[in-house]
């Protein structure tokens, strides 16, 4: 807690030496965000037992969205064809023709 309070100081010393508007957003920013992480650490220390239940009742949500798939498992029934239905078979022409290279003879039949 005094550490978060010491770089508040130090935030706020840095916003009254800097003249660039860009650093002043900025660490006008860090000394928001240092404000309300300090409140939030002293609502901690003044209530700890709400903080217990907080962070009691945070885990327990956590675990059911965890528990619950993201589609339903047995909600979307597709039909996949692993093996595509048999096409035509191919002739000895198109075998042939296909082929076509100097390695490949013509079918003979005896």
């Amino acid at each position: 807690m005094h550490a978060l309070k010491d770089r508040l100081v130090d935030a706020e010393g840095d916003l009254q030496r800097t003249t660039d508007p860009k650093q002043q957003t900025r660490i006008q920013d860090d000394i928001e965000s240092l404000k309300q992480l300090i409140a939030d650490r002293e609502k901690i220390v003044e209530d700890p037992e709400g903080a217990k239940k907080r962070v009691e009742e945070s885990i327990e949500s956590g675990m059911e969205r965890e528990r619950q798939p993201k589609t339903p498992v047995s909600g979307l029934t597709k039909t996949k064809f692993i093996n595509p239905p048999p096409g035509v078979a191919p002739t000895d022409q198109w075998l042939s023709a296909s082929a076509g290279g100097p390695f490949c003879h013509p079918v003979v039949r005896p």
